[in-house]
């Protein structure tokens, strides 16, 4: 059963790749050349390119759904809750070879609201992103 403090056990998620890069750009329709050419990004004071910011918001969004469908089991199943809320403040660029790892904590319990507090960091504990995803019980 989850309860305020309960644990999200962090996910590792694999290096995140050049070719992801190029997947994600073209799904995504943000072909900014600061995510696919190392030239175009330091020509804007970058060291090389940067990995999408949406790109580690949706890790952290594919942690939370996660964890939904592994404990929601007590709360009537994950089917019973849609995400209500979820909001990011992005924290330091990720490069192309980092393994992103997602986890947290349950923030909130309720009847009808389930709050969860993420962080996306790289292997050395760097803070990418920091995340809450709130989900609402259907027809509450």
């Amino acid at each position: 059963m989850i309860a305020k403090g309960t644990p999200v056990e962090a996910r590792v998620y694999p290096e995140i790749t050049r070719q992801q890069l190029r997947d994600y750009a073209k799904a995504s329709t943000d072909q900014n050349p600061i995510h696919l050419d190392d030239e175009a990004a330091r020509s804007n004071g970058l060291s090389g390119v940067i990995v999408h910011g949406m790109l580690i918001a949706a890790l952290v969004g594919n942690r939370a759904q996660e964890f939904q469908s592994e404990s929601f089991k007590d709360l009537g199943g994950a089917a019973a809750w849609f995400i209500s809320r979820f909001q990011i403040r992005f924290k330091a660029m990720t490069v192309p070879g980092e393994s992103i790892r997602v986890g947290g904590q349950v923030k909130l319990v309720s009847e009808k609201e389930v709050v969860l507090d993420l962080k996306a960091t790289n292997e050395s504990g760097e803070i990418k992103t920091m995340g809450s995803v709130a989900f609402a019980r259907m027809g509450a």
